[in-house]
């Protein structure tokens, strides 16, 4: 979605009559997305060239009514929450926009235009990174209107070039180190964009968006020069316009447009159903989601893929699950909560003082306030739901842990589904990369297995997308994170992570830290790195089961604390 950000003056559109009205309604909200109450916001049918635009010298905002699709803007309510999912594309237009706003501080002016269109590629991916940092919510939004808007800017070509290839690599697999798009919902595009750009050359352009993603929002000089590294990694002139990609007109999807419509809406996901297992990343000899297979490189693979083969569950992980299962629903059963009530007519049991006060005011010549009787109402407190997220450490000190892990995985997902009790879970790998394994309501027929290549610990990021897909910050629900790592961590990682944890924890969530015996011995081997290494602040801290059921009764002592202390 590139150009949706620009520093001219163009024609204004002019909303009337209900397009009028729903702009005003849609610029109340945008307070809540953008931090900013200056933007005014401009909806109309055609507007924004059928896209999406932010005036900068007006901060305005202007979207196509078009993208409402069939909802009628007098019938559109935007200050309700619900109402917005008739029209989650429109939705998340906006929330890009307002992503612009808030993050992009710089305007690149006098820098080659190569360099700089570039520039405002990296861009794209890098607002809404910073977006969902910041509010974890908005994902949902941001990932309809990508997919959606970027499937139909598409080439209708069917070969594609390597303009097209960079765009694919810039919109779609640099969303995915964003945390908008899962690996396994790219690994389609991955495939395409590695073929035709060649494997060196696309773990160049990963290494220049990852670094994009890091870059302050006022940096303009570090964009211009990443935008001029790009050029160079595809063989461009940074003072020449970037290549449009080509496109026959034919109106049939490129083999680019049907990887992005199978990313976006059809993409298979480990564990999703038992009838797609056979299709899914990692189940044969031959691994769809990382070409090389089921070999240490897993981690290097441009989608950031570890996930390896599956195996059958055993019989104690089966047992195990169905433990932690009733483990939810012991949880949560509630004493029954008694309430007294006073009235001036039975039933109840009544109290002499009554009677005399009741008396002494008829005597008085005054209503009678008195109420005599009482009686105790008891009722089962309702039992909130338990969000349980989980993130797994994938990096090389966790080799050895990986099978018990990966089982570890499988039961709290199945555990979800064998309790009575609403239970919903989730599971997220980290390294450099960060990995769904499995999302709430998926229950994985076989365990999913994985590797550990990696040397860098992005368990901040893991943390963000467990927030996104189960809504850990978010009261309403029993939420417990549990984080599955040995503990040993660079600096600027553990720290990062532990200001996310913390954050969870304030707005009540349980922190659950399981470990291994590996902690203590990072901790002797790296005396300076004391303060860094370890379990993240106020924690509980358990070594990782034995067992399968060691580990899963120990979640689930961590979860019933999780589910009492919530009521």
């Amino acid at each position: 979605m590139p150009g949706h950000i620009t520093t001219t003056a163009p024609a204004r559109a002019v909303p009337s009559g209900a397009w009028l009205q729903f702009s005003a309604d849609v610029a109340d909200q945008v307070p809540d997305h953008a931090e900013a109450t200056d933007l005014l916001v401009a909806v109309a049918p055609g507007a924004a060239n059928g896209t999406a635009l932010l005036h900068v010298i007006d901060r305005r905002i202007e979207i196509d009514g078009d993208l409402l699709g069939d909802v009628d803007p007098a019938t559109a309510n935007p200050y309700r929450h619900a109402d917005r999912r008739r029209y989650p594309v429109f939705w998340g237009a906006l929330v890009h926009e307002a992503a612009h706003a808030r993050h992009t501080q710089w305007r690149g002016q006098g820098a080659p235009i190569g360099a700089l269109q570039a520039a405002k590629l990296l861009e794209e991916s890098r607002i809404e990174a910073q977006q969902i940092l910041r509010r974890p919510e908005d994902r949902e939004w941001l990932r309809a209107s990508a997919g959606h808007i970027i499937l139909s800017q598409a080439p209708a070509d069917a070969k594609m070039d390597r303009a097209a290839a960079a765009s694919a690599a810039a919109l779609m697999l640099a969303r995915t180190w964003a945390g908008v798009f899962t690996t396994n919902e790219t690994a389609p595009t991955a495939r395409i964009v590695r073929r035709v750009l060649g494997t060196e050359t696309l773990r160049t352009l990963r290494d220049i968006w990852r670094e994009a993603h890091e870059v302050a929002d006022d940096d303009e000089q570090t964009m211009i020069d990443l935008g001029r590294r790009w050029c160079e990694a595809l063989a461009t002139d940074e003072a020449e316009p970037m290549p449009e990609p080509v496109s026959s007109g034919t109106g049939e999807p490129s083999p680019l447009g049907r990887a992005m419509q199978e990313a976006t809406n059809e993409a298979a996901v480990p564990g999703e159903s038992d009838s797609s297992d056979e299709h899914e990343n990692g189940d044969s000899d031959s691994d769809s989601s990382n070409e090389a297979g089921p070999s240490s490189d897993a981690g290097e693979d441009a989608s950031g893929g570890y996930l390896s083969g599956r195996r059958e569950p055993t019989i104690a992980e089966r047992n195990a699950a169905r433990t932690l299962g009733r483990a939810f629903d012991r949880a949560g059963v509630r004493d029954r909560a008694t309430t007294k009530t006073t009235s001036t007519v039975p039933p109840g049991r009544l109290r002499m003082r009554g009677v005399v006060a009741a008396t002494a005011q008829r005597q008085a010549g005054s209503i009678p306030t008195a109420e005599p009787f009482t009686r105790a109402e008891r009722q089962v407190t309702p039992v909130p739901p338990l969000r349980v997220g989980i993130a797994c450490d994938v990096s090389g000190s966790m080799d050895d842990y990986a099978a018990a892990v990966a089982s570890t995985a499988w039961v709290l997902a199945h555990a979800a589904n064998h309790a009575h009790a609403e239970a919903a879970t989730a599971t997220t790998l980290f390294g450099r990369h960060v990995q769904e394994l499995t999302r709430p309501g998926q229950t994985p027929r076989r365990v999913q297995e994985f590797s550990c290549p990696d040397t860098y610990e992005d368990v901040a990021g893991a943390l963000d997308s467990l927030d996104a897909s189960l809504g850990l910050s978010r009261p309403g629900a029993a939420r417990l994170l549990v984080i599955l790592s040995d503990g040993f961590y660079k600096d600027e990682q553990w720290a990062r992570g532990a200001h996310q944890a913390e954050q969870l924890r304030r707005s009540g969530c349980a922190i659950l830290w399981l470990g291994t015996e590996l902690m203590e011995v990072a901790l002797e081997m790296v005396p300076e790195r004391r303060s860094y290494s370890g379990p993240f602040p106020r924690a509980a801290v358990q070594t990782l089961g034995e067992t399968p059921k060691d580990s899963a009764r120990k979640i689930g002592t961590a979860a019933v604390r999780a589910l009492r202390d919530a009521s």
